[in-house]
């Protein structure tokens, strides 16, 4: 390597590597007098550890826009409801009729057929709130026709639920989806549609279990049905079959045992990201879990990045994926992934001691900020740094608890009732120092609905509930307005570097930094007012000797939070400052 130029305590080396086709694994080696230094995508390490390489993938990157991108979580049936008296026509999921339900009511215990009526038009009339949270991209759970309110069940892609869209009218439903998606880009804001084709309804026409379909006959009871392949039968009447997680309205799909399964569902990836639709991308859902195969697996994501990428480069490709994405993420098959394992799990762990779906506490977790320090340097060295940048890193959303019910500490699932429950000693300092955390951390801030408002819940389904228009809690919409308008001031972190600057105390501080300007975030789960010397010259403050001033443009405690300019100064290199129990610091500055 060849010494180029030094800058704000850094010097800059450059190297040539001929880049062909194949991945280049690389990490750097620093030969000093005390010693040997290997330096990787986990940090600087002496001695003996597993090298974690960065990586050249010639001819991958994911889309600019999704580098950072603030997102909005949206369960359509519970979001918002506009159009009138809602319709009501006659409807069963799985043999029993379907519930429905006014804005207010509470949540039944099968909530599954329990639907609201929040729809398309909902969303589309509150684009311009989505925008005053600074919102760059909804991410919409499952819109396609389903009997259920969740639609992980669909029951044809081909068309929009008219449910969301105009009811009885599926032609009209679709392009009330081509509106909501132009209405979105008008304002600058990116759609991205869920997925689910590992399974699908067993009221699909090619499966049929509730005889719905009169042209041609599903699979279900049926040896000879032109769908018989498309699933996989365990007796000769067809009547039993797999399922996913043996769940009896999930048939899963068999795509090795019909080849125009692969075809249509192509077919389906590329209509709705083009033509008179748009959308900006795919979130999979269990995307490691579709084929009976891992060889069948990777060879199906391969066709299916090649058909969304034929539509755009910047079509995303979002997995769901709760383990080591690295088979998936070498460039051939999906962008990135929901950062369950990189984000979610640590974050909430570290804050509240709960996990995300309150099942389990876990005391030795909370506050424990070498421990956090360890699992997010290692869940971000094992992705490509593209993917990190476009991870969907979430607090809560529609599969696990709602992180304000986590900040009471407590355990337990959904019990219709007790869903009070799910409300009480909560400590909205907690969600609002995550939700820092969460806005300036690298990777894509994703808010699941409501949260903003003070929406609580225990985990699926009671963290489904409709969101408060009527009855929002201010004070919380008033920081998360805060917090967007930061991220647009600020918007360099996107994609800027990051460092860990103090992980000790139950404080944890990082910086997101260019070679122009920074922004630092420290945290506290610590149950006393600390004493913080926080060192910032790794992100590049120079001038060790002089006085360098820096601005608090956040500050938050436990009984509240301001966004103001207040001016502190860095000195040697150092920035002292004091955190309170559930506090929340944000410093921004000039190199």
């Amino acid at each position: 390597m060849t010494w180029e130029s030094e800058k704000h305590n850094f010097d800059y080396y450059t190297a040539g590597i001929e880049v062909k086709d194949s991945v280049i694994p690389y990490s750097f080696r620093i030969e000093t007098e005390e010693g040997e230094v290997r330096y990787d995508k986990a940090g600087a390490v002496r001695g003996e550890r597993p090298i974690l390489p960065f990586r050249i993938i010639p001819g991958f990157r994911t889309p600019d826009w999704s580098k950072g991108c603030l997102y909005y979580q949206i369960f359509p049936d519970r979001f918002c409801r506009v159009g009138g008296e809602q319709q009501k026509p006659e409807t069963l999921y799985s043999g029993k009729p379907v519930i429905w339900s006014d804005w207010d009511d509470p949540l039944h215990k099968d909530t599954y057929r329990q639907i609201y009526g929040g729809n398309l038009q909902g969303i589309i009339s509150r684009i311009s709130y989505l925008k005053e949270l600074g919102i760059e991209a909804i991410y919409l759970n499952p819109i396609f026709k389903s009997p259920s309110s969740h639609k992980y069940d669909c029951a044809d892609y081909e068309h929009i639920d008219t449910g969301f869209g105009v009811y009885g009218d599926e032609e009209a439903s679709d392009r009330l989806f081509s509106e909501l998606v132009r209405t979105a880009h008008e304002a600058g804001i990116k759609v991205v549609i869920d997925g689910v084709f590992n399974h699908c309804s067993s009221d699909h026409k090619w499966f049929d279990k509730e005889e719905k379909n009169a042209d041609v006959r599903g699979a279900y009871k049926n040896p000879d049905s032109p769908y018989h392949d498309r699933f996989v039968f365990r007796n000769r009447a067809c009547t039993e079959y797999e399922a996913w997680w043996n769940v009896p309205t999930l048939p899963k799909l068999n795509y090795e045992g019909d080849p125009s399964l692969e075809r249509d569902i192509l077919n389906v990836a590329r209509k709705w990201i083009t033509g008179p639709f748009g959308a900006d991308g795919w979130r999979l859902d269990v995307a490691a879990d579709l084929g009976h195969s891992e060889k069948y697996n990777h060879e199906f994501w391969k066709k299916f990045r090649t058909a969304v990428k034929e539509a755009g480069e910047d079509k995303l490709i979002l997995a769901e994926h709760y383990e080591d994405a690295r088979a998936w993420l070498s460039g051939g098959e999906w962008d990135s992934i929901m950062n369950y394992r990189g984000f979610m799990e640590p974050v909430s762990f570290f804050f509240t001691g709960i996990d995300k779906h309150s099942d389990s506490a876990a005391p030795v977790l909370k506050g424990n900020a070498e421990g956090l320090r360890k699992i997010l340097n290692l869940e971000c060295a094992l992705m490509p740094d593209s993917s990190v940048l476009s991870a969907l890193n979430q607090l809560d959303n529609h599969d696990h608890s709602r992180f304000l019910t986590r900040t009471n500490g407590k355990t337990g699932r959904f019990d219709p009732s007790k869903t009070d429950e799910a409300g009480k000693e909560i400590r909205k300092s907690i969600l609002r120092q995550a939700a820092a955390f969460m806005y300036f951390w690298k990777g894509s801030p994703g808010l699941y609905y409501g949260d903003e408002a003070g929406l609580c819940g225990f985990t699926d389904p009671d963290n489904r509930r409709c969101y408060p228009w009527n009855n929002a809690d201010e004070e919380l919409l008033d920081y998360f307005k805060g917090l967007g308008k930061l991220r647009k001031t600020y918007s360099f972190v996107k994609d800027a570097s990051t460092v860990i600057l103090y992980a000790e105390n139950s404080v944890f501080a990082f910086a997101r930094f260019t070679d122009r300007e920074f922004l630092i975030t420290a945290v506290s789960a610590a149950p006393k007012e600390v004493n913080l010397k926080i060192p910032v010259w790794p992100a590049g403050l120079p001038g060790f000797e002089d006085n360098r001033e820096v601005i608090c443009v956040l500050s938050g405690w436990k009984d509240g939070f301001k966004f103001d300019t207040s001016r502190f100064i860095a000195h040697n290199g150092l920035l002292v400052t004091d955190i309170g129990p559930e506090g929340v610091l944000v410093f921004a500055g000039k190199l």
